[in-house]
């Protein structure tokens, strides 16, 4: 090379000549020639060869100090020290990452909203969770697999992507919806074994949105729970639209939440 060298990438290696300097950085580098100038290198790892000379000044930043042989770098070798920073654990697992919160008040609001304008919806969904919790899961899991490949497989025709488009819409709003479903019965489930007194129907969805924001960020198991209770919450979303296409299906137990005057 008979000029200069720029050069950044994961593993760099230098074994011809170069006329003037290098500067380079990168995870690994390799010199293996002679160079004609000053070199400046940032790198995790920095190897010099044997057939390597280095006409100028030697200037390296890295974690480890290289092994350099007497008569390799003809100017001075300067060494950087490079101090990876220890990635601190988020604080309680996360449990107060905006982001975190974010979701957990957007789907109080979300399931708000779908509790006064739909309270009947609401009420058969905490029935199919109470009454049909298993196979309320087995639809949610079957649907949260199926759907994307479903709506994947319609796209690929392409006569089929207004239909997988649509697909696709009704999967995230299903998604959204799934959640504070899930949230609803858990907070009623809590509520009616730790007090006497009925709580209405926004209290328990507050109740039982807290208590899952809580269990899925214990460590290990946190987002086990929440595949788990997503799962769950699709399963309401899609049992609770077949029981509301079957109008004249009675619903058998009554379900003690009431929304608020």
């Amino acid at each position: 090379m008979d000029g200069s060298l720029l050069a950044a990438g994961e593993t760099i290696s230098v074994f011809g000549p170069v006329l003037r300097g290098v500067t380079a950085g990168g995870g690994t580098l390799q010199f293996g020639g002679p160079v004609g100038g000053k070199v400046v290198t940032w790198a995790q790892t920095l190897s010099l060869g044997p057939n390597t000379r280095i006409a100028g000044d030697l200037e390296y930043y890295s974690e480890a100090q290289a092994a350099i042989s007497s008569g390799t770098v003809a100017g001075q070798v300067r060494y950087h020290p490079v101090e990876r920073e220890s990635r601190q654990a988020p604080l309680l697992n996360g449990l107060f990452d905006f982001g975190g919160l974010v979701w957990l008040f957007g789907s109080a609001i979300l399931g708000a909203l779908a509790i006064i304008f739909a309270p009947r919806a609401s009420a058969r969904a905490v029935e199919l969770g109470r009454q049909e919790p298993l196979l309320t899961f087995g639809v949610g899991l079957l649907a949260l697999c199926t759907v994307p490949l479903a709506a994947l497989l319609i796209g690929v025709t392409l006569v089929g992507i207004p239909l997988a488009l649509a697909l696709a819409a009704l999967y995230w709003v299903g998604l959204l919806l799934a959640w504070p479903a899930v949230g609803l019965v858990v907070g009623t489930e809590v509520v009616q074994r730790a007090r006497r007194e009925p709580m209405p129907v926004l209290g328990a969805l507050a109740v039982g949105l807290i208590v899952l924001h809580l269990l899925t960020h214990l460590p290990f198991v946190g987002g086990l729970v929440a595949f788990l209770g997503l799962a769950f919450g699709l399963g309401l979303i899609v049992q609770g639209f077949r029981r509301w296409r079957r109008p004249s299906e009675s619903v058998r137990v009554a379900v003690p939440v009431a929304v608020p005057a």
